[in-house]
């Protein structure tokens, strides 16, 4: 090789080595946020995003690397059992909407709370319990996802399980989802740390910018507002309505009592497990999210709940 193409090639080389070095070294440390590889942009029904029918990943963490966990779809589009949209007998169809705690990322199907409340409530008569959880989704996306999905199933009750991100930007107007899931050559991008580090932390940037405010009243506002529109659209279907709150948007010191005053005035029954989430053990140690045993502790509150304030067992 000529000397001109040496001094070419071989910075390139360099470069090339250090890069693959170091992309083997960040694999070690972080997890492959293959969440992303379950979702589909723009699907045509008109929601932002869904769940792909059938996918299914081997997820290590969205941070840090954790042990791997199967993270599936079923092949209507909904995390566990598949269950028809058709009514069979006298079931009792329980719907439970919210983001990636109520999917239940880093878990198994069989760990997270919807699974744990079906076997519940299978104590008692027939009930199917529905997971429409989407990772990422705020407010405003799930009240469109229960309104283009799950209200097919025709649920007796519907469930919103609330999380401190839900008032965050709508998921497609995120830097991680216009830079991760907008096409396919950039879905295998982020297969690659180096590329899927920079527009992670600048989504998670912007979102604390975004909740860096003094005046919790317009937070109070939208977040009223928002959870009239979703009452108001189970309504339409017949389908009783309730919010368990896992974590509070309004996150200030008198945050919990305008949640409770908010609901209380629009007539939302509310059940506030955020003690619980908090609790030793009910995360999973190197991820936010629940582990098994938060699950657990989240079914059965949200069990003895059912029970008294929409008596669904009788």
């Amino acid at each position: 090789m000529s000397d001109p193409m040496r001094r070419v090639w071989l910075p390139l080389l360099i470069v090339a080595t250090v890069l693959i070095l170091m992309e083997t070294v960040l694999r070690l440390i972080f997890g492959n946020l293959a969440i992303g590889d379950l979702m589909k942009t723009q699907p045509g029904d008109g929601r932002c995003v869904a769940l792909e029918p059938g996918r299914e990943v081997s997820y290590t963490g969205h941070w840090l690397r954790t042990a791997p966990v199967i993270q599936e779809v079923n092949s209507y589009g909904f995390r566990g059992p598949d269950v028809p949209p058709a009514l069979n007998g006298r079931t009792r169809r329980l719907a439970l909407l919210g983001d990636s705690f109520t999917y239940g990322v880093g878990v198994s199907e069989g760990e997270t709370f919807a699974a744990e409340l079906r076997r519940l409530q299978r104590a008692g008569r027939g009930t199917d319990v529905l997971n429409f959880g989407v990772p990422a989704l705020n407010l405003e996306d799930v009240t469109q996802h229960y309104a283009v999905q799950a209200r097919r199933w025709k649920p007796d009750v519907s469930l919103y399980f609330m999380w401190v991100n839900d008032l965050d930007a709508p998921f497609c107007e995120t830097v991680w989802a216009r830079g991760i899931l907008a096409s396919g050559v950039a879905r295998h991008a982020n297969r690659l740390v180096l590329l899927r580090l920079p527009s992670v932390l600048a989504n998670s940037f912007m979102n604390r910018i975004t909740r860096r405010t003094d005046d919790v009243a317009p937070l109070a506002s939208r977040l009223s507002a928002g959870l009239k529109r979703f009452r108001d659209r189970v309504a339409e279907d017949r389908s009783a309505f309730g919010v368990v709150a896992l974590g509070n948007p309004l996150r200030t010191s008198e945050g919990d009592k305008l949640l409770a005053s908010l609901t209380s005035a629009a007539k939302i029954p509310l059940l506030d497990l955020q003690a619980v989430v908090r609790q030793d053990g009910n995360r999973l140690t190197r991820d936010t999210h629940l582990s098994p045993a938060g699950h657990r502790a989240v079914a059965h509150k949200t069990a003895q709940w059912l029970d008294e304030v929409f008596r669904f067992r009788e």
